[in-house]
């Protein structure tokens, strides 16, 4: 993940939760904070099962949105 130039992490974890790692570093010599677990709403994001985040323009309005699926194997019809 890049935000202004570096290379961050944006990592799911077993519990459900998504933290993002700041690179501190550079691009070429990474170094990473201790992490924050992100947020929606005020409250930290968590799934039931391991968390898988993905990035990706969900709606195509030019912003990155942020889309959290689980290790669950289940699926979703209408």
């Amino acid at each position: 993940m890049e935000w202004a130039g570096t290379n961050d992490l944006l990592l799911g974890d077993r519990d459900g939760y998504v933290t993002l790692y700041l690179n501190i570093g550079t691009p070429e010599s990474p170094r990473y904070d201790a992490g924050a677990k992100l947020k929606a709403g005020g409250k930290e994001i968590k799934v039931r099962s391991p968390s898988a985040p993905y990035l990706v323009d969900w709606n195509e309005d030019g912003n990155t949105d942020l889309l959290v699926g689980t290790g669950e194997d289940t699926s979703i019809s209408s």
